[in-house]
């Protein structure tokens, strides 16, 4: 990876600093307070960012982008009747994805593992 552009060291520092998977939104909202950005500068540095491997995004119940940095390994049950994100205490993959089959060339940088189903609050509303 080159030499990160400014707004993708805003984006970068903004996701350490909030710790959790934020929306391309959510990143817009925060960092247009701090310095004038546009979304598709946010969206440029994001797509640039998750290609170098260096950020992962996921997807949220409603369909959402949700981007964390790379050290960041935790995993959701998204709930599709209230939209509630409850976070995993551990990744059930564990940590060692190296090599998946020995016999395909390919480095891991990072993994998804998302959830959906309803919450327990909701099972008795659900249908």
């Amino acid at each position: 990876m080159g030499k990160p552009t400014r707004s993708q060291q805003q984006v970068l520092a903004l996701l350490d600093r909030l710790n959790r998977p934020v929306s391309a939104r959510e990143i817009y909202d925060h960092l247009s307070r701090e310095s004038r950005i546009g979304m598709a500068t946010v969206y440029r540095a994001l797509d640039a960012l998750r290609r170098e491997g260096t950020i992962k995004v996921g997807v949220r119940a409603n369909g959402e982008a949700a981007y964390s940095p790379l050290p960041l390994d935790r995993h959701y049950l998204h709930c599709l009747h209230c939209g509630c994100d409850i976070p995993l205490a551990a990744c059930p993959l564990g940590h060692n994805l190296q090599p998946l089959d020995p016999a395909i060339p390919f480095t891991v940088y990072y993994h998804t593992l998302e959830f959906f189903g309803v919450c327990g609050d909701c099972q008795g509303v659900a249908s």
